[in-house]
Formats: structure tokens, C-alpha cells, sequence
């Protein structure tokens, strides 16, 4: 959830009888929900494509892109932790989805050639499998989510790399919860 956990909290206690309902899935399901009325919104990654022309796509923030290396590998690590984007077995984020295409323009960026191991379309289920020492990742770095404490974990700036992942809200351009969706808006904007 990283950022918008606190906008949750924060329009919460602003609001104290709104009834939130909050939904774990892929960006894509999200908006096609959005798109067909199932939903008035929905925080999503900035879509790959146009949108249709009734929806409104806003940015709230970033994340950049990271290597993530486990400090216990079961493979050996090259002494230059890029180098293992090349050597050691490569947790993808599943390709068919939004982040995912953001990764294979990191590693286009980078002309690295990866060996595959496991694709996956969750951060935290790729999180598990480095910290466990099964291989390198690149992931988002999540807003509001400190992994530099992580004592299993090593998270290292990818330099040179312009790829970032946005995360904005995805609405109708009319829906009735406007009022709603703007304080959203609100408060990422004073963040």
C-alpha cells in the first residue's frame, strides 16, 4: 500500500463515517472496473496506453525502480551488485502487467539479459522469495516503506535509470463521489 495507506488513514479521520472497501489486484483489472462503472475509481500505475475518453487518469506520486539483492543468496553474488542482473536467477514481475513493462524498460535501459527464474505479479511475494536468498529482483521502491532496516534484504539505486513507476487515481470523469476523489487529490499534492 505504501503512500496511500496514510491517505487512507488521513481521509478517515477526516471523514469518520466514510465506509472505505479496499481491494488488492492488478492495475489493468482496476481500470477496466473503472471503465464499465464497477468502481468510480481506483489508485492504479500509470496505464501504458490512451485511456478511453470518459476517464481521467492523475498522477499522485513516484517510485522509482531498484534492484533488490538478498543479503543471504543460496547463488553466488558478483562483487559488483549489478553485474547480477546478468548471472543470478531473475524474480520478473509478471510481464502482462503495468509494472511489469516498466521492468523490461529498466533492463532494456541497461541492454541486461537476465536468466528468468520465477515470475510473479506481487512486490511483496517478490520480497519474500529475495529475502529467502532464491534471487535478484527489480521492484518499485514503495513509498512510505523503509527497507533499509531490512537485515535481509539490500536495495540498491539502479544509476542512469530514468524509468519510474506513477501511481495516480483512475476515475470517471463523472461518478458521484467527486468530492471524495478531489480530497484524495488534496492530499498527495500537500505531501
Amino acid at each position: 500500500m505504501g503512500e496511500f495507506a496514510d491517505a487512507l488513514w488521513a481521509m478517515k479521520r477526516l471523514h469518520p463515517r466514510l465506509e472505505l472497501r479496499l481491494y488488492a489486484g492488478l492495475s489493468a483489472d482496476f481500470a477496466a472496473k473503472v471503465e464499465h462503472g464497477e468502481l468510480d475509481a481506483a489508485i492504479v500505475t500509470q496505464p501504458p496506453a490512451r485511456l478511453p475518453g470518459g476517464l481521467l487518469w492523475s498522477p499522485l506520486y513516484t517510485e522509482p525502480m531498484v534492484l533488490v539483492v538478498p543479503r543471504k543468496p543460496h547463488f553466488t553474488l558478483p562483487a559488483q551488485p549489478l553485474e547480477a542482473l546478468r548471472c543470478a536467477p531473475f524474480l520478473r514481475f509478471d510481464h502482462s502487467t503495468w509494472t511489469g513493462l516498466l521492468v523490461d524498460r529498466v533492463l532494456a535501459q541497461y541492454g541486461a539479459a537476465v536468466q528468468d527464474e520465477l515470475e510473479l505479479n506481487s512486490v511483496e511475494a517478490i520480497l519474500a522469495l529475495v529475502r529467502q536468498g532464491f534471487g535478484v529482483s527489480i521492484v518499485p521502491q514503495l513509498r512510505n516503506v523503509d527497507w533499509s532496516r531490512d537485515r535481509s534484504l539490500r536495495v540498491l539505486q539502479l544509476p542512469g535509470v530514468t524509468v519510474q513507476r506513477h501511481v495516480g487515481l483512475l476515475e470517471r470523469r463523472q461518478h458521484p463521489h467527486k468530492r471524495f476523489t478531489a480530497a484524495i487529490k488534496d492530499y498527495f499534492k500537500a505531501q
